[in-house]
């Protein structure tokens, strides 16, 4: 694992270091500023993976965007920028909803939000200009994946993706290394 992976890594432990301190448990930046201007508002993340199996390689380097949806909710998607994953992007988007949560169910570790995949099947009218209609997620997507997320600071976000099943008895599982999240200003 190179230098650069292993640091992020670290980050997740060092976002849990806040919520040690009531002062700072509260600290958050999940009041994200939309711009009220624009059509559908959304804010895009620069984000880095420390590894994963291959099936999911592509997830190495992505972007997310976040964005509100018109029934109120929070969304979320995630887009590569690779020429063979925007076309798998445009077939097959990974969109998710965010959250407020407060613990990882896997082990019951601190966080602050959740990205949830579900089955891709979110009931939205409208989308951001260029997005592509909601499918059916694609296995492990389908297969009840989360992402905890904790703030590091004003727009860096950490996270931890859970495979964490539809099966009762299915023991959940960590679907690839921490994921760091650097807000990019457009």
């Amino acid at each position: 694992m190179s230098m650069r992976c292993r640091l992020i890594s670290i980050a997740w432990e060092i976002a849990g270091t806040r919520y040690h301190d009531p002062k700072f448990v509260k600290k958050t930046d999940s009041n994200i500023r939309f711009n009220k201007d624009a059509a559908i508002p959304f804010h895009v993340y620069n984000c880095r993976t420390s590894g994963g199996p291959f099936l999911i390689a592509w997830l190495k380097f992505f972007k997310k965007t976040i964005f509100y949806g018109n029934n109120g909710k929070t969304y979320g998607r995630f887009s590569s920028g690779s020429i063979v994953a925007q076309f798998a992007n445009q077939l097959c988007p990974l969109y998710f909803e965010v959250t407020q949560m407060k613990e990882v169910m896997s082990t019951e570790q601190p966080c602050d939000l959740a990205y949830e995949f579900g089955d891709g099947l979110f009931d939205l009218d409208e989308f951001p200009s260029g997005f592509p209609k909601p499918v059916k997620h694609p296995h492990p997507f389908s297969d009840e994946v989360v992402i905890y997320i904790r703030h590091i600071g004003p727009g860096v976000l950490v996270g931890q993706a859970w495979q964490e099943g539809k099966e009762l008895d299915q023991v959940p599982q960590k679907l690839c290394g921490e994921i760091l999240m650097e807000h990019h200003k457009i």
